[in-house]
């Protein structure tokens, strides 16, 4: 019998930390979306596959199961580090682009940008890399 490898299961505190908001925002966006949460003792969890269809995606394959669950950058503060950020490499602070030109060149592209609410746009760090190479930075 042949097993197949699952996406897990994520705690709510661990899809906002994914999401970078509070675990009450991360919370009101899945119940907003009508995510199923699993049944069972302990803390409420959902399935990463169903995190990844509210964010846009469909099938995910396995080998990129890493990438999908990598934390995602807001597109308000790409090319600018946050405080205390232990990768400030992930917000592009080496990019050579100005912050507002890179947020420019990310908002004329529908895709990737996950918008989770009307204020909250995200981006996968595997995408900004692919965009950015298909833009030539």
């Amino acid at each position: 019998m042949q097993r197949y490898k699952t996406a897990g299961t994520a705690r709510i505190s661990q899809v906002a930390r994914h999401w970078d908001v509070d675990r009450d925002t991360a919370a009101s966006i899945l119940e907003e979306r009508d995510v199923p949460f699993v049944v069972g003792d302990g803390p409420r969890r959902v399935e990463w596959v169903d995190v990844w269809s509210l964010e846009g995606a469909g099938y995910v394959a396995p080998g990129n199961y890493a990438n999908f669950k990598a934390r995602l950058l807001r597109v308000d503060r790409l090319g600018v580090a946050p405080e205390n950020s232990r990768q400030p490499d992930a917000y592009m602070g080496l990019i050579r682009l100005k912050p507002s030109a890179l947020r420019a060149r990310c908002a004329q592209v529908q895709q990737p940008i996950i918008r989770l609410s009307e204020r909250s746009q995200r981006i996968r760090p595997c995408d900004l890399d692919a965009l950015l190479s298909l833009l030539g930075v």
